[in-house]
């Protein structure tokens, strides 16, 4: 017994030792312990500890200026580029940032607001590829796009071997340069084929523009294709461009006037003024009429779209418009008239039997007869798009056939993961069959990817309401 008590006796004096050695101990060796604890932060993926860590430790190991940098880092790691800051401008003082703390100082800048820091910091390691990526990322939200095309030309010459550097080079350049977007489109595709998606039709559509001597309209066309594929701030430049070069170009104002909404601009003046150069124009009346539309309208909308269909009566695509401004107004009649127009007008026109399909759904309107024939012909022509089987399976659950349902809207789902519309309609199927687990999951998916829109808040208060 005596010596069990010795031992435990030894382990306390030990322990205690330790202890007091802890408080009294000198500033290195309480530097060496804040560090294992920040690394130990670090390995436990516990950044924001580890950050105060780091800079405790560069404190009291003040030969170790390159800890302020592992500081910032960390903070910046955890989403802390307030706290980063100062830790990182500490380092640049003792002159221990390297490449990555410069442009971790850049980045910490950036997401506190301060662009002009952010480039001072980020131009400091200049002959680096991510630097002159952040750069052009930074000087195209600024819309300074001489200077962005100028960042993605270093890059490039950086990093010859970058797809996706080579791609934005070509998408500035469609905007600038058409001509010379060619050959950057074409080397991207080489270096990366999953670019073929979004190379080709650019590609085609800049072939296209530059078979013609006009200037101005081989911009308009760069401009479309570039907003076709959503890169509108662009677009808009390349419109830009266009009336500049023509100002009584009333379809490049037009565009332009659209392009700015959908930067969050206004462009009724744009639009108003292409309607004055050319009042004519169907397409400028269109886009008029998608502008009240967006400004909730849907009377000035509807006489706008009236305009455009009386200029041009056997265009399928004005109908479709004209059908969804009567839906809006509370023309039922005259809106399915002008759908089933358009398909007449136009029977390849996957668009317009999409319209007619969901105007049959929301309305109620003799589902077996044309929801079910709009949809059918929906899917012939358009079998790779989530969207036809999403409308087809909602035809088909209306209907009440809830096993065809199920698998349209798992086909939509595999088409394109990431739209909420088939997850909350694939929701309600299991919520018909009882399956609550499914729905459920269902539901919380279409919330999780729409968390503002009109989908996910449906989803949610279907939440709220089967599983309170």
């Amino acid at each position: 017994m005596q010596t069990g008590s010795s031992s435990r006796f030894g382990q306390n004096v030990a322990l205690l030792i330790f202890l007091v050695l802890l408080i009294l101990a000198p500033r290195p060796l309480a530097g060496w312990l804040d560090l294992a604890s920040a690394r130990r932060f670090k390995a436990a993926g516990d950044p924001a500890s580890a950050a105060v860590k780091y800079a405790s430790a560069a404190q009291r190991l003040v030969w170790r200026a390159d800890l302020w940098e592992q500081a910032g880092l960390a903070a910046l790691e955890a989403g802390q580029p307030e706290a980063a800051i100062p830790y990182l401008e500490n380092a640049r003082k003792a002159l221990a940032l390297s490449v990555d703390g410069w442009l971790a100082l850049g980045d910490a800048w950036a997401e506190t607001g301060e662009l002009p820091a952010a480039m001072a910091a980020w131009q400091k390691c200049s002959m680096s590829g991510p630097a002159y990526e952040r750069m052009a990322q930074a000087h195209r939200g600024m819309g300074d796009y001489p200077a962005a095309l100028q960042d993605l030309l270093n890059l490039v010459t950086l990093e010859p071997q970058a797809a996706h550097a080579h791609y934005e080079l070509a998408l500035f350049l469609a905007a600038a340069d058409p001509q010379s977007a060619l050959p950057e489109l074409i080397r991207a595709a080489q270096l990366d084929s999953s670019l073929n998606a979004r190379v080709e039709p650019l590609r085609l559509s800049l072939n296209t523009a530059l078979l013609s001597d006009d200037e101005p309209y081989r911009f308009l066309l760069a401009g479309r294709a570039l907003g076709a594929q959503d890169e509108w701030d662009l677009a808009a430049e390349a419109f830009r461009r266009s009336v500049l070069l023509r100002p009584d170009y009333a379809a490049g104002w037009a565009w332009l006037g659209e392009a700015k909404q959908h930067l969050g601009q206004d462009g009724r003046p744009d639009l108003e003024h292409a309607l004055q150069l050319d009042p004519d124009s169907a397409m400028t009346h269109v886009f008029y009429g998608m502008y009240w539309q967006r400004q909730g309208q849907a009377q000035k909308a509807l006489e706008a779209f009236q305009a455009a269909v009386k200029l041009e009566p056997e265009t399928a695509a004005w109908r479709v418009a004209l059908g969804g401004a009567y839906e809006q107004t509370g023309g039922l009649p005259q809106a399915v008239a002008e759908y089933l127009r358009a398909v007449e007008l136009d029977p390849q026109d996957a668009s317009a039997w999409q319209a007619l399909a969901l105007f049959s759904v929301t309305n109620g309107y003799d589902l077996a007869g044309t929801g079910l024939w709009a949809a059918h012909n929906l899917l012939k022509l358009a079998p790779d798009e989530w969207s036809s089987h999403d409308v087809a399976g909602q035809v088909t659950f209306a209907l009440g056939n809830i096993g065809e349902a199920q698998y349209q809207f798992e086909e939509a789902i595999n088409l394109a993961h990431g739209q909420p519309g088939p997850h909350l309609h694939l929701a309600l199927v299991y919520l018909e069959l009882g399956e609550r687990a499914a729905a459920h999951d269902e539901l919380e998916t279409a919330r999780s990817l729409d968390p503002d829109g009109p989908v996910g808040m449906q989803a949610g208060r279907l939440l709220e309401g089967y599983f309170p």
